[in-house]
């Protein structure tokens, strides 16, 4: 998530947040993957639940507009595939902000709901 937060960076996260309200664009929430076993990821949500994600030609696309807020870098890989997904209602889609070098839905999907732990204060 550089150069939003580095290594080492201590955090506060908010388990309660959303057992009342729902993560909003432009969160940062910390959340685990069951597919990545032991492993922790803070990213900024940008893809809500009924957002159309897009991935082509290298760009991300959220309801048909391009994504290039908070994006450090070039947003797409060259190697994804171009992919879509209709985010569910509990589903939504993460990025790192350091685009270039993250582990996000771009590569492990849409995260639900119950998988994030909490918001990043």
């Amino acid at each position: 998530m550089a150069p939003s937060f580095s290594n080492g960076t201590r955090i506060s996260i908010d388990r309660n947040r959303y057992k009342m309200d729902r993560p909003i664009l432009g969160d940062v929430v910390v959340f685990t993957h069951p597919g990545v076993k032991q492993t922790t990821f803070l990213k900024r949500i940008v893809g809500l639940p009924g957002d159309l994600i897009e991935l082509k030609r290298e760009r991300i696309f959220v309801n048909n507009q391009p994504v290039t807020a908070n994006a450090k870098g070039p947003i797409g890989h060259s190697h994804l595939l171009d992919l879509m997904w209709t985010l569910e209602r509990d589903e939504y889609f993460v990025l790192g902000d350091n685009t270039s070098d993250s582990l996000d839905s771009r590569r492990l999907g849409p995260i639900k709901l119950s998988w994030i732990l909490g918001k990043v204060w």
